[in-house]
């Protein structure tokens, strides 16, 4: 189950693999008290989280699993180990579906999409929303968590984005889906130029 961290009527979901250590970590450094998810208080709070492309988030999830488990020479020295991580769409949290982690919630949820943004862009677009709710972070973010992927990470993700792409498991497809429509009607409604919060976010 997904942890997140509340500061009043506002909530932020943590959702791995998109900047969430970032984030984590400054509203941790702010205050904000840790909850799990079934904890929200839909009525009277409002969660908030961010996204990358459902495809993308899988290859970077698995990615994470490869790592995590001391694996990355065996998923290139041997071939069936390889064979057997082509195809699957989730190994944990990280490459999880968002539908699988919040269930229908996903459509209450103030998604912020990163993907084709800077992360200055987004952290911009996120204290838009925090001052919306009357939270200002001035410059108290934790930048010395912003993670960036080794070449060796990046080679990995690039990989199993191609193996992926080539064999297009269909069990794949169906359980990425339900996200790739939610993913197109948060970046379809979601306006990165707008000057105040409600203008910007996908649920007005």
């Amino acid at each position: 189950m997904s942890k997140a961290l509340t500061c009043g009527h506002l909530v932020y979901v943590r959702t791995l693999k998109c900047a969430s250590t970032f984030y984590w970590n400054s509203f941790k450094k702010l205050g904000w008290s840790e909850i799990e998810f079934n904890q929200i208080d839909w009525r009277n709070q409002q969660a908030f989280s961010h996204m990358i492309d459902p495809d993308q988030r899988r290859h970077k999830g698995v990615a994470e699993y490869i790592n995590l488990t001391n694996a990355y020479d065996l998923f290139y020295q041997n071939e069936t180990f390889k064979k057997f991580i082509t195809p699957v769409p989730c190994l944990d949290l990280h490459s999880a579906s968002y539908y699988d982690q919040y269930g229908n919630y996903c459509n209450l949820i103030d998604w912020i999409p990163l993907s084709g943004h800077s992360h200055e862009e987004t952290v911009a677009k996120t204290d838009l929303l925090l001052r919306h709710h009357g939270i200002n972070v001035f410059d108290r973010w934790a930048w010395e968590q912003t993670h960036r992927s080794s070449d060796r990470q990046k080679k990995l993700v690039l990989d199993l984005e191609d193996l992926w792409c080539k064999y297009r498991p269909h069990w794949g497809e169906f359980y990425l889906q339900r996200d790739r429509e939610l993913y197109q009607r948060v970046i379809s409604r979601f306006d990165y130029n707008a000057a105040a919060w409600p203008e910007s976010s996908w649920l007005s």
